[in-house]
């Protein structure tokens, strides 16, 4: 048996048994390979150890991470929470905005008294909202994705089954818009005040579409007068709630002033000015 601890030129000139030489040999094998056996597993455990350690600090930073991430979850959804209360805050002021009078009856009537010559006088003033109905939008089809079936005779008794179709979201409230015409009826001596009085409308800051519909000639109390009628429409955009009422009003013979004819006629006259409201006009 070939002994790899043992030199061959000593395998002869030894005095001792060959046994106990051979035994030797063995044990000094054997402790070298007990040696190898511990530094190798030493070896082992040490790299166990340290990968222990890392997976050990790796999974501390994973927790730490995933403790992160929830609390910023939370702190994402309180801001999504806060983002919906927001615009739902905000659709509901703009239909509190939307229900508040943005052109105030008492600075629309001083406007209209401001800008009108001396010469004119109204006989009738009329005021008419009508609500616009905003168009909904197309609805989307609703898609149901269902494979192609083959008829059994299993199929047959069973209906078709597809994925269930999502319930329509509720509609979203939206503040109603209202469009105003403004119609004046009023009488003139000459037909140069009509015209100014059409362009001072037209440069009024709350009315647009300013239009005279007819010119005609009318007798009252045995004076010949020019009866014409005017249409205008409020502004869209228009706010007045922060215009001041001009400020030469008191000149121009507007109720509660001193001037030596009134513009608008009073109730003791044959006719006096009436705004009236959707309900009277229809």
């Amino acid at each position: 048996m070939w002994k790899p601890f043992v030199r061959p030129d000593q395998q002869g000139a030894s005095f001792l048994p060959q046994d106990y030489v051979a035994r030797k040999a063995e044990m000094r094998a054997n402790l070298i390979c007990l040696g190898l056996f511990g530094v190798v597993m030493f070896g082992v455990i040490a790299a166990f150890f340290v990968t222990n350690r890392q997976w050990l600090h790796v999974r501390r930073s994973q927790q730490a991470i995933t403790a992160q991430f929830s609390q910023e979850a939370i702190k994402i959804e309180q801001l999504k929470q806060l983002e919906k209360q927001k615009n739902e805050m905000m659709e509901k002021a703009e239909i509190t905005t939307a229900l508040v009078e943005r052109v105030p009856r008492s600075i629309l009537m001083a406007e209209l008294i401001t800008r009108m010559p001396d010469d004119i006088t109204l006989l009738e003033l009329t005021l008419v909202s009508k609500r616009i109905k905003d168009t909904p939008p197309p609805k989307e089809a609703t898609k149901t994705t269902t494979s192609p079936q083959i008829k059994t005779l299993s199929s047959a008794a069973k209906p078709g089954t597809g994925k269930s179709v999502e319930p329509p979201k509720p509609e979203k409230v939206t503040p109603p818009r209202f469009e105003y015409t403004l119609k004046l009826v009023g009488v003139a001596r000459v037909n140069n005040n009509i015209a100014d009085y059409i362009q001072a409308l037209k440069n009024c800051p709350l009315l647009e579409n300013t239009d005279l519909k007819y010119i005609k000639e009318v007798t009252i109390e045995k004076m010949d007068l020019r009866k014409f009628e005017i249409e205008a429409s409020i502004r869209k955009d228009a706010d007045a709630r922060g215009m001041e009422p001009l400020k030469d009003l008191n000149a121009r013979g507007a109720p509660g002033a001193s001037p030596t004819r009134p513009s608008v006629l009073t109730p003791g006259t044959s006719e006096s000015v009436r705004v009236y409201s959707n309900q009277e006009k229809e």
